[in-house]
C-alpha cells in the first residue's frame, strides 16, 4: 500500500510502499509454564490456597507500528529498506497483494515492511491467592471469601 511518512531520520515527508499482512514464515507464540501450589483446610468451613505461577512466552505475535519502525533504525532497521531499487518495487506493485494505483519506482524512497511477525517475549511471574470460609445461616448456607493476584515479576522484550 502506498502511501506518505514522517521519516524522523531525515525530518521530511517520504513516499513509501508499506507490506502489510502476515509475514511468511510465522510461528506460533510458544510459552514455557510452571505452577506449584498448596489448599488448606485447617478448621472446618475454612479454605486457603497460594499458587506460585510463572510463565515464560516466547515468539509473541505483534506489528510494530510504522512511527516506531521509523524511529527506531537501530532496533528494526531490518523492517525497513530505505533504498529499494526498481525491481523490487515493480515486483510488490505488481502483486496480487498490492492495493492503489501502481506508481513509477522513482517516487518510492523506501519499502516498510509493517507485517505480524514473531517479535517478542514475555516473562511473568507471581502468586494467585484465594481464602473463604462457609457457614450454616439461618437454614441455608453461606459463603465469603476473596482472591487475589500478586505481581512479582513482568518483563517484555
Amino acid at each position: 500500500m502506498p502511501a506518505n511518512f514522517n521519516d524522523p531520520l531525515t525530518n521530511t515527508v517520504v513516499r513509501a510502499i508499506q507490506i502489510l499482512g502476515a509475514r511468511e514464515g510465522l510461528g506460533p507464540e510458544r510459552a514455557k509454564i510452571w505452577t506449584a501450589g498448596v489448599d488448606l483446610k485447617p478448621v472446618s468451613g475454612l479454605r486457603a490456597s497460594l499458587t506460585y505461577y510463572n510463565i515464560n512466552y516466547s515468539d509473541r505475535i505483534a506489528t510494530v507500528g510504522t512511527a516506531a519502525l521509523l524511529a527506531n533504525p537501530t532496533v528494526f532497521g531490518a523492517f525497513i529498506n530505505r533504498n529499494p531499487t526498481a525491481a523490487e518495487l515493480t515486483t510488490l506493485m505488481s502483486s496480487p497483494y498490492f492495493t492503489g494505483a501502481t506508481e513509477a519506482p522513482s517516487n518510492f524512497a523506501m519499502i516498510i515492511d509493517g507485517r505480524v511477525s514473531n517479535l517478542g517475549s514475555t516473562k511473568q511471574s507471581g502468586l494467585d491467592g484465594d481464602i473463604d470460609y462457609s457457614f450454616d445461616l439461618g437454614g441455608g448456607d453461606a459463603r465469603v471469601g476473596a482472591q487475589f493476584t500478586y505481581l512479582l515479576k513482568a518483563e517484555e522484550a
